[in-house]
């Protein structure tokens, strides 16, 4: 629907607004601020397809923010932090397929217990490095911050280099490429499933 077209109750033109509206979560309702069409004679009010997905991930992190649960950038953080996929989260988490997925767009959020577990791990690479050998999992990652070899910086992880050494994670997925000395570099991991690091230091 566009702004030039009828109403389909009654024919007038509708207009293009934003306003506040309650939207159901569930079992609740929360108010947030959308964008959608209103009808000019009859008052009735029309979403397209992108404005409902825009409506309902807005009320959804109004719903995170209410209960101070994570946000979706900060469960994908957490995840990159290890190095796991979505699928291999929900398998540590013991989570149905696609969750992590729907928490990630943001159109699911997760319950208190959940979150509580995720800022456990975020905390504590031992509770992910248990998790993982109790479900198989592969996580070299917690190993490797069981051990010091990479450390938390600014929500990135971080590795450090022997200067004139070929980047290769340390007890990690190997790289490919060599760089100048720089500082804070941006690197893609040969192996896809694992997400990009950020080296600190890096001189070839």
């Amino acid at each position: 629907m566009s702004p030039n077209e009828r109403c389909p109750e009654c024919g007038s033109t509708v207009n293009l607004v934003r306003e506040r509206t309650d939207i159901a979560v569930g079992k609740r309702s929360v108010s947030v601020d959308v964008v959608r069409y209103r009808c000019g004679g009859c008052g009735e009010a029309f979403y397209s397809p992108e404005q409902m997905d825009a409506a309902q991930l807005a009320a959804s992190n109004e719903v995170r923010r209410q209960d101070g649960l994570l946000m979706p950038s900060q469960i994908q953080e957490i995840r990159s932090k290890y190095g796991l996929t979505q699928s291999q989260l929900e398998q540590l988490l013991g989570v149905g397929p696609k969750t992590v997925v729907r928490w990630e767009r943001g159109t699911v959020f997760q319950n208190q217990s959940t979150d509580a577990l995720l800022r456990v791990l975020d905390a504590v690479p031992e509770a992910v490095s248990y998790l993982a050998e109790l479900h198989g999992v592969e996580c070299s990652m917690a190993t490797a911050f069981l051990h010091g070899d990479v450390r938390r910086a600014d929500m990135k992880i971080v590795a450090r280099f022997e200067p004139a050494s070929r980047l290769k994670a340390l007890k990690g997925p190997s790289l490919s490429g060599t760089v100048k000395s720089a500082k804070r570099i941006k690197l893609q991991p040969a192996e896809q499933q694992v997400s990009a690091y950020w080296f600190e230091e890096a001189v070839v």
